[in-house]
């Protein structure tokens, strides 16, 4: 459940206005949300997109707003250096399809959870942490967004979602498979689960 919940609140929190005064990072998220929001809850009077159409805007965001790159290499941490260049580049994509297929009809059935920003914090290397809650009907929600500053430019890399992260979730589980099988063979094994209908 707890697997669910994370990319899915990822995504319904850039889907809520927020009090905060933006910095750069929470400005980056805010404007995120701000087009997400747009796409699932179109203004009164203006036509609501259909299914397909919300998919490529939601998917548009996210790889303007997530750095797969970063996610992929902090989810295989040391055994990311075990592939080679064309298996980094595949094993992101795969990655970043398999976030997709796992929590795509999720983000779909959004509905009226509030989030509240909180806070923003710098931290050395260019990086940032957003604070937040998910306010719902049972209590608050605690979360982060981990972002790097690359070029100029502020992107998400991980969302830790009352003290687990995507990165850590993700880590453990690909992990256990480079423990059993080459770079290649997990690629095979992601690329499988990826294309499996």
């Amino acid at each position: 459940m707890r697997r669910i919940i994370f990319f899915v609140a990822a995504v319904w929190s850039l889907s809520m206005a927020c009090q905060a005064s933006a910095g750069a990072p929470m400005t980056v998220v805010k404007s995120g949300g701000d087009e997400v929001l747009a796409t699932l809850r179109p203004a009164s009077g203006q036509p609501a997109p259909g299914e397909s159409a919300k998919k490529d805007k939601i998917r548009s965001v996210a790889n303007s707003l997530f750095d797969y790159e970063a996610l992929a290499y902090f989810t295989l941490g040391g055994k990311w250096s075990k592939l080679n260049a064309v298996q980094q580049k595949e094993f992101t994509d795969l990655y970043r399809r398999l976030l997709e297929q796992v929590y795509m009809a999720k983000i779909l059935g959004y509905t009226d959870e509030q989030v509240d920003f909180e806070k923003e914090t710098m931290l050395p290397n260019h990086r940032a942490e957003v604070s937040a809650s998910i306010v719902t009907s049972s209590g608050k929600i605690p979360m982060v967004y981990r972002m790097l500053e690359k070029n100029g430019q502020w992107r998400v890399y991980d969302v830790v979602i009352e003290g687990i992260s995507i990165v850590r979730n993700y880590r453990a589980q690909f992990h256990d498979i480079l423990t059993k099988n080459t770079p290649q063979q997990m690629i095979e094994i992601l690329r499988k689960k990826v294309d499996s209908p």
